[in-house]
């Protein structure tokens, strides 16, 4: 089953502790796929989380997450460590940190929030299970071309 479309949610009103959290994941890949029960679960073991413009979200060089993190409301750049040069730019429903979970480290990056932002911190483990599946398989597949599902 396949979640609603990311057009008619109201992301202002989904990033609230009551909002309807399980419908914003499962309207963006990778949890298009995922059952009205597994998104519910997902959903119950995230965390939202309030940045303020230019708050470090996280710092891949120094650890490996245990997390991964969606954009709610907001944007999120990723900045090369050693230079700061941006590597790329997460808007709502965009995810990162990934990659360095699912490596277990080694990613010289830094992630910033560039303007008020709104995170969902989702549990590494769930998502990890996710990417094991067909819908998983398919964004990391095309994570790695640069071009997103359906292009």
């Amino acid at each position: 089953m396949r979640g609603p479309d990311p057009g008619d949610l109201n992301p202002d009103s989904t990033c609230r502790p009551d909002g309807d959290l399980a419908s914003f994941l499962g309207g963006h890949t990778p949890f298009q796929s995922m059952s009205p029960g597994e998104l519910a679960e997902l959903a119950s073991g995230t965390a939202l989380v309030e940045f303020p413009a230019g708050a470090v979200v996280a710092d891949y060089a120094g650890h490996v997450p245990d997390d991964v993190w969606m954009v709610c409301t907001g944007q999120v750049t990723l900045q090369a460590s050693t230079d700061g040069s941006c590597i790329d730019t997460i808007d709502s429903g965009g995810i990162f940190g990934y990659t360095p979970l699912l490596t277990g480290g080694g990613m010289e990056f830094v992630a910033r929030a560039t303007e008020p932002s709104t995170l969902i911190r989702l549990p590494g483990e769930q998502v990890r299970a996710q990417f094991a599946k067909p819908a998983g398989l398919a964004f990391l597949a095309s994570s790695a071309w640069g071009i997103t599902p359906g292009d």
